[in-house]
């Protein structure tokens, strides 16, 4: 694998990997020439998706799968937008095309395949458009963006597998399955199993303030803790400062009950509208009930 950011082709294996823009991861099938065709995976995918249809099937064509913005390997800085996407994928054209190429896209990808024919038509001689997500219901959009957001987590590879292998993938075949696995999973640090956070002093109330370089607008919490060894009640309490922490509001107390052979996992999304903030404050008590040790798996803000 090159470097993001190469400015060169390789010659390199059918199959291979490459980085060959600032934005964007591209996986690279077929014979060693410019691309002929030019693969977009749907929303949560990859690149890797194509390989089976392109060693299988379309083995004597060059193509060419990148990670779109904000997927797979490819840069996770914002925007993600359609029109983004498009514009990288005319980057990588304009540097490695030699002529216009078939555009096969899935979903989303169908979606940023018409807009990159819409806005570049010399880079494209033909469309191939598998269910584009084209003309659907904002409103039901969003629902399903936060659902994915709220994806399941794993404790490690084998309980993947096994969601997978008992759900919406049975039919699909190992190989695919495990392709699927090697790029989508990483050791996190949120969810299940995720490293914590844990205080060195037990039954002792923690505070932990988190102070910004410039006021920010936060319109979203999110926090978890996990807890599979001692039943207790923690509580929570958030407070924000908008006058660098002279004086705190409280915007949140919460309590969540641990039982290892019940509860053991706690995941909370919050939606707020705080203007202007320059500090947070968080106050973990680990136990209303009793001894225990102040615990925190995640925590992210978003602005």
């Amino acid at each position: 694998m090159t470097p993001r950011g190469s400015d060169k082709w390789p010659s390199s294996p059918a199959g291979s990997i490459q980085a060959v823009t600032d934005l964007l991861h591209v996986h690279r099938y077929g014979p060693t020439r410019p691309p002929q065709i030019l693969a977009v995976h749907g929303l949560t995918g990859h690149g890797r998706r194509w390989q089976t249809l392109a060693t299988r099937h379309l083995p004597e064509f060059a193509i060419v799968a990148p990670d779109l913005i904000g997927h797979g390997r490819s840069t996770w800085a914002a925007p993600w937008s359609i029109d983004a996407n498009a514009g990288a994928l005319a980057g990588l054209l304009d540097a490695y095309a030699d002529g216009p190429v078939v555009v096969v896209g899935h979903s989303f990808g169908g979606a940023v395949a018409l807009n990159l024919a819409a806005a570049r038509p010399d880079l494209v001689t033909a469309l191939v458009l598998l269910d584009p997500a084209v003309g659907l219901d904002g409103g039901w959009m969003r629902d399903i963006a936060d659902d994915m957001f709220a994806s399941p987590d794993y404790t490690d590879r084998a309980e993947a597998r096994s969601e997978k292998v008992n759900g919406s993938w049975a039919d699909v075949e190992p190989d695919e399955l495990d392709r699927e696995l090697d790029e989508h999973l990483i050791d996190g640090h949120c969810g299940r199993g995720a490293t914590r956070w844990a205080s060195a002093r037990s039954n002792a109330t923690e505070r932990i303030v988190l102070e910004f370089d410039h006021a920010q607008r936060i319109s979203r919490l999110v926090y978890e803790v996990e807890e599979c060894w001692q039943p207790r009640t923690q509580e929570v309490r958030v407070e924000v400062s908008s006058d660098h922490g002279r004086a705190y509001r409280q915007v949140l107390v919460q309590e969540y009950t641990f039982s290892p052979q019940g509860a053991t996992f706690q995941h909370e999304d919050l939606r707020l509208d705080l203007p202007a903030i320059t500090h947070l404050s968080l106050t973990i008590v680990p136990n209303k009930g009793g001894s225990g040790v102040a615990t925190l798996t995640s925590l992210r803000l978003f602005v």
